[in-house]
């Protein structure tokens, strides 16, 4: 009787934690001019939305069960992935990358039962 089992809660954490880093350090290198106040990190926050809009149209309820939470998340934490290589945090976003591929496969493979 699970919706949103471990590997859910998992990837949603992680993907949030990747998006926190990127939006606090990944937009560094951007001069920021005293004559004009910039805030770059609102390009990721639209892309956490409209992304988080994409995963919604992946959920599924049929006969009071919900499908594809898990594949909503996944696709969530590959969009903070991209935004993390395209803002030059190559080795965050290979780690988040490791890190949640271990995720898949060993909590789908081990706490399948959770």
């Amino acid at each position: 009787m699970k919706e949103a089992g471990v590997r859910t809660h998992f990837i949603v954490a992680m993907a949030a934690a990747l998006v926190m880093l990127i939006s606090k350090y990944g937009f560094s290198d951007v001069v920021v001019l005293p004559s004009h106040q910039v805030d770059v990190s609102r390009v990721a926050a639209s892309v956490v939305s409209g992304v988080g809009f994409l995963g919604a149209g992946l959920i599924f309820v049929r006969k009071y069960t919900i499908n594809g939470l898990t594949t909503a998340a996944g696709i969530w934490a590959t969009s903070a992935i991209g935004m993390a290589i395209g803002g030059g945090m190559y080795a965050v976003g290979i780690m988040g990358t490791v890190i949640i591929l271990l995720a898949q496969v060993f909590l789908h493979r081990r706490w399948s039962f959770l």
